[in-house]
């Protein structure tokens, strides 16, 4: 169930920004659109990795926390495999999620750029996914996890993006904590190919 649900989310996402973007021109309008895509990508991505941890690890964190009184297994042993087992449905949902969304809404024809904006696609899938289940591995409540990692990963867009302040005009806690978060760096190799 995890794999389809995955791809689907992904998928369907980019098909959403499909209908709604179309494609991008070069009047302001569409400079105005091509930094609103930007940030849904560097937040969304985020988001939806944390949204499937929170589908797929409540049940599999209990199953662990009931094997691991027989020692089976340890907690490293677990979360290599839950890595591993979610890695490649995260890798072809990344893939076509930037497959719909790359190449419909006009950004740069260079298979260098698809293939940055791919891995800061899959990148930020993947953080999203390991706040959820650090998050779900801290609390039991999944409504808590859930609100705590859409929080973060908001914060984490909102000052590390440079979308709505740039990160050299903010207070200096906030800027240490831009220079941290992945989204910096994500604006960084996804902007800068688009905007040239």
């Amino acid at each position: 169930m995890a794999w389809y649900m995955r791809i689907g989310q992904m998928s369907l996402f980019g098909l959403l920004m499909d209908v709604y973007l179309l494609k991008f021109g070069f009047d302001q309008a569409s400079v105005q659109n091509r930094s609103g895509f930007m940030y849904q990508i560097i937040t969304m991505a985020t988001v939806l990795g944390s949204m499937n941890a929170m589908a797929n690890f409540p049940e599999l964190r209990d199953m662990y926390l009931r094997e691991r009184k027989e020692k089976l297994y340890n907690a490293f042993q677990f979360f290599a495999a839950y890595t591993m087992h979610s890695l490649p449905s995260s890798i072809v949902a990344s893939f076509l999620f930037s497959l719909l969304t790359y190449f419909p809404l006009g950004m740069q024809q260079d298979s260098g750029t698809y293939a940055s904006y791919l891995g800061v696609v899959l990148i930020l899938h993947l953080f999203g996914e390991c706040l959820g289940v650090c998050l779900l591995a801290l609390t039991r409540d999944v409504t808590l996890a859930n609100s705590l990692a859409t929080m973060i990963s908001a914060m984490f867009s909102l000052v590390g993006s440079g979308f709505i302040r740039s990160l050299e005009t903010m207070p200096l806690p906030l800027k240490m904590l831009g220079w941290a978060t992945p989204n910096k760096y994500a604006t960084e190799v996804c902007v800068r190919p688009s905007a040239t």
